[in-house]
């Protein structure tokens, strides 16, 4: 690889061997705009290598004297690289399509309104500092529209959009940039650029009895779907995207869900979020029974989980028209009602909205506001506590790494119960003395 430019006053300076271990070759550009020396050494630099190292000083010399100033100019902006980038890891084939069009949007939203005009070769540290700062005071939005005051992104959202453009800068590497600007050189810190900390798992972890009072306000067909996320751990868009053939009824009884495909942001119906994703869900007892009761009597290509209008769930709207609302109705204490709407001058009275609760206190009210996707960890948190490995934790929920479920719910685990401990306290006491005896 031929060297990190080297500045000496006014000239930088770029080398390599011939042929990767023959004569030692350079190129040196000096005078002139400090930034089209740059780029003329960056260019010189990506050239060796795009020739593995099999060309002389004389013939970069010649492919670049002709350019002159134009050089530069061929050098992409983010904005024009992003398609590129696309394109080059589709070619790859080791991510799926959907997920780079998600990273896509990520940037085109987030990334583009600050360094979308910048050369690659002009992001640099201090515009990438610029851009963390400017990030970490940019409100959050919800849907379509932000309809609503959103506080600042989360500390977690501003690292997955970080290291989103880094993924994407990398690509650019040989090609336009000689190393990554968004990582750290080797010895220095890694948050040089004032990431914020890594916050800590946000999830929730229903008690029994709250899972039973959000039960207990939803509809039949609602109640299906939170109870079987319950008692599989599912996500809810695989869920949504169940057919009646992935589920199998072995005849040792039960049940067996096939994860074979999952919703996607788009609503479209794809392949699940990673290879292990794709996984089969052993169910016994009354989640069984629901699967069994939903299957019988449909098609195998039908969706196992419908409406009562007896078509397929819509992830949005079972997220933010049911969920909420059965949540909101399990917070409110039939003793200690929130104030009813004001009946308008015309039309009907409005019903009470999600954030209309109580706040008594009362026994068996909801003081929690849990997500939909919170009963995948209730689900989690219940298996570990009863003691099933982690490593199978994961395989059920289909997390891509044991790292990744343990980050998630080393918490839960139990740190030694007191049997255990009497058992290290004997050991560690007795075998003292049985070294003296012998």
């Amino acid at each position: 690889m031929a060297s990190t430019p080297e500045v000496r006053g006014n000239a930088v300076r770029t080398t390599w061997l011939l042929g990767g271990s023959g004569p030692k070759q350079s190129v040196t550009f000096s005078g002139g705009d400090p930034k089209a020396r740059m780029n003329l050494i960056l260019a010189a630099k990506a050239l060796a290598e795009a020739k593995n190292h099999c060309i002389t000083r004389d013939e970069v010399y010649a492919a670049l004297q002709n350019k002159g100033e134009e050089t530069p100019s061929r050098v992409p902006t983010l904005k024009q690289w992003l398609p590129e980038w696309r394109r080059m890891r589709l070619e790859a084939g080791d991510v799926l399509e959907h997920t780079l069009l998600c990273n896509e949007r990520t940037l085109v939203a987030h990334a583009l309104p600050f360094l979308g005009h910048l050369r690659l070769t002009d992001i640099d540290r201090d515009q990438l500092r610029a851009w963390v700062s400017w990030l970490k005071k940019r409100p959050a939005t919800y849907g379509k529209k932000n309809r609503r005051e959103a506080p600042p992104l989360a500390g977690s959202t501003v690292r997955n959009y970080y290291e989103t453009l880094s993924a994407c800068l990398a690509t650019a590497v040989p090609l336009w940039l000689p190393v990554n600007p968004a990582l750290a050189l080797p010895g220095e810190r890694k948050n040089y650029v004032g990431l914020p900390p890594e916050s800590d798992f946000d999830g929730m972890f229903l008690e029994p009895w709250e899972a039973d009072a959000i039960l207990a306000q939803c509809s039949p067909e609602l109640r299906d779907v939170v109870f079987v996320a319950l008692r599989t751990g599912a996500r809810v868009g695989e869920l949504v995207a169940l057919e009646c053939k992935d589920v199998l009824f072995p005849r040792t009884g039960g049940a067996v869900v096939q994860v074979r495909r999952t919703v996607k942001h788009d609503g479209t119906i794809g392949s699940p979020k990673t290879k292990l994703s794709s996984r089969d869900i052993t169910v016994a007892g009354e989640a069984a029974a629901i699967l069994a009761r939903l299957v019988r009597g449909h098609r195998p290509g039908q969706r196992v989980f419908r409406t009562a209008r007896g078509v397929a769930w819509h992830v949005g709207s079972l997220r933010e028209s049911h969920w909420h609302r059965a949540v909101a109705a399990a917070m409110r204490c039939p003793d200690h009602m929130p104030p009813a709407p004001v009946k308008p001058a015309h039309g009907v009275v409005r019903g009470l909205r999600p954030d209309e609760v109580s706040f008594c206190g009362c026994e068996g009210v909801l003081r929690r506001r849990p997500r939909i996707h919170d009963l995948r960890h209730t689900h989690a948190s219940a298996l570990l506590e009863s003691g099933m490995s982690p490593k199978k934790v994961q395989l059920r929920l289909g997390h891509s790494s044991y790292q990744i479920t343990m980050r998630i719910y080393a918490h839960v685990l139990d740190n030694g119960r007191r049997e255990e401990l009497d058992a290290l306290e004997r050991f560690l006491t007795e075998a003292p003395l049985l070294k003296l005896a012998g």
